[in-house]
């Protein structure tokens, strides 16, 4: 079999879609090493395919591979999938290799797979691919970090007139078209209020049939010559997953996480009263009087008594709607109608990040701001127009002083919600993020910016065992953890009863519910000591922490 062509893995990103029901359009860009050489015969069963390699993420191109030809060229290849053979059609090219795509955004991103196997056939039988310079009988796919298909995320300064001035660019012929805007005085004065901040940076979501990485790129170019600004980032409208693409983003026990379940049964429940104690906490706590928590999640189930009770809760905003021209995200709309299964997660992810940070902190004022929706699925615009609305002050909003995430994604170059991250964690502002529960994460962002910014805390989850030992959560990510410069700060985060009655009555389990018992204890210091820079906090906890074996077990300063 004579050599056809060098390596010719170019593009990756619109393949694999609704042809089949279990792998949806996904976007990526595969360095011409994620692969795997091997003379075996790929793995053929759909629901255990074999994945190598890290990818890199990006979106909307093709995908282009040559092969260690057979004697015959005659004969159109085929392109199988996890075992699964793809239909023709999505097979645009195949002279001297292969290039397929497939237009279409995923129907049910719950079906997706996290892994898959490609390989070539011709006439039937497999023909090996020639990825550099070398034979491989697959191309071996991670499959996380899935974007919206033609869609894609700008972030620039707030110019004036934007609105008008971005329309007539995209009037006439133009394939791209403004399907949401944020942050120009005119797209939310009305509902969300006026930007406080000098240097306000605005939000659009552009969509386009033809939203390849070079259109993109193009349009970009255009935009900056037309609007005289420059673009401070730009990236595909990611979906920010946790630890499995085919579940939710929250880091929680809402999925069938076996090892979740399996940590929840040998362990300890902790029911609220007990996590005082647990953690130090006196009865003349100041309870967190005067300190700001905003919580970036999927809202409060009892939006109306939420707000009543709390006067930060009056600038809490939902932000899930793409809903250009009009702004619909009233305080009022933060309900959380998150609730992936009423037998084992019941009241709602955000519900339960809100009610543990109340409990230990009852008088810290909690913004919360709705950035997933029902089904769970939070895409970089929610979270953007999020950290925007904080970044810019909007409606008077005051100061944040603890921003908690109990999410998270491998998505390292996610480049407007990293521009966003990186000029919040400027300020002084103490990021708590949870940092995962799938021991197969390779990263997981926003928690790994502990490594680089001293005012962020990755949450780590914590099993009170049968004799009253504290341990790591088995379910912790292992490579996560490994990443992190050091030990983990953790907090309880298996079979916790929260003392309202939400949540499943066994218990909730999940560095999710690790991440607010720490902001919590947070607000409590900075409550005592106001002083505190966020670095100061930050080292506070950690100096107080419990040193057991491999993780700082919180306590309050």
């Amino acid at each position: 079999m004579p050599l056809v062509k060098n390596s010719t893995l170019k593009y990756l990103g619109k393949y694999l879609g609704k042809y089949l029901g279990l792998i949806p359009l996904i976007s990526l860009l595969l360095g011409l090493n994620a692969c795997q050489q091997s003379q075996q015969t790929p793995t053929t069963n759909p629901k255990d395919p074999r994945i190598t390699q890290e990818s890199a993420h990006f979106w909307n191109e093709s995908l282009t591979l040559s092969y260690w030809q057979t004697q015959s060229t005659d004969s159109k290849p085929q392109l199988r999938v996890n075992g699964m053979l793809l239909p023709q059609e999505v097979i645009t090219d195949y002279n001297a290799g292969v290039e397929f795509w497939a237009r279409t955004a995923p129907k049910n991103p719950g079906n997706l797979p996290r892994q898959a196997s490609l390989a070539v056939l011709i006439d039937g039988q497999s023909v090996a691919l020639n990825i550099d310079n070398q034979r491989h009988d697959h191309l071996d796919i991670d499959m996380r970090g899935q974007a919206e298909a033609e869609r894609f995320n700008v972030l620039l300064p707030c110019g004036h007139g934007l609105r008008g001035q971005v329309e007539r660019l995209l009037g006439g012929r133009s394939p791209f078209k403004l399907i949401d805007i944020f942050g120009d005085a005119a797209s939310v004065a009305a509902n969300v209020g006026l930007s406080q901040h000098p240097e306000p940076w605005c939000l659009l979501v552009i969509s386009s049939q033809e939203s390849s990485h070079r259109g993109m790129r193009d349009f970009v170019e255009n935009l900056e010559r037309g609007l005289k600004l420059a673009i401070l980032a730009v990236s595909p409208d990611y979906y920010m997953y946790s630890y499995d693409p085919g579940t939710p983003a929250f880091d929680s026990d809402c999925s069938d996480n076996e090892a979740l379940r399996l940590e929840g049964e040998g362990a300890r429940a902790v029911p609220t009263p007990s996590l005082a104690p647990l953690l130090n906490i006196p009865n003349n706590s100041s309870k967190g009087e005067g300190i700001h928590i905003a919580i970036l999640d999927g809202g409060v189930n009892d939006a109306d008594s939420f707000i009543k009770a709390n006067p930060l809760a009056s600038f809490s905003r939902n932000f899930t709607q793409l809903d250009y021209p009009q702004i619909s995200a009233q305080a009022q709309q933060i309900q959380d109608d998150f609730d992936c299964d009423e037998s084992t997660f019941i009241d709602g992810h955000g519900s339960l990040v809100t009610e543990l940070t109340q409990s230990l902190a009852p008088q810290s004022q909690i913004l919360a701001l709705k950035v997933c929706n029902a089904e769970g699925y939070c895409n970089t615009a929610s979270f953007a127009k999020a950290l925007l609305y904080i970044r810019n002050r909007y409606a008077n909003l005051p100061n944040i002083d603890i921003l908690n995430m109990s999410f998270g994604s491998e998505i390292e170059d996610n480049k407007v919600f990293e521009r966003l991250m990186q000029d919040m964690l400027q300020e002084d502002v103490l990021v708590v993020a949870s940092l995962g529960n799938n021991i197969e994460d390779l990263a997981h962002y926003p928690a790994q910016y502990q490594n680089d910014y001293d005012n962020v805390i990755a949450a780590a989850a914590a099993t009170w065992d049968a004799d009253g030992s504290w341990r790591l959560a088995s379910f912790n990510s292992p490579s996560v953890l490994a990443a992190l410069s050091q030990a983990p700060l953790a907090a309880p985060g298996v079979m916790l009863q929260l003392d309202s009655g939400l949540g499943n009555p066994q218990g909730i389990s999940g560095t999710s519910f690790a991440a607010p018992i720490i902001s919590a204890l947070a607000a409590l210091s900075l409550s005592e000591n106001p002083q505190q820079s966020a670095e100061q906090l930050r080292n506070n906890l950690q100096e107080s922490a419990k040193q057991l074996n491999n993780m700082h077990f919180v306590q309050l300063p």
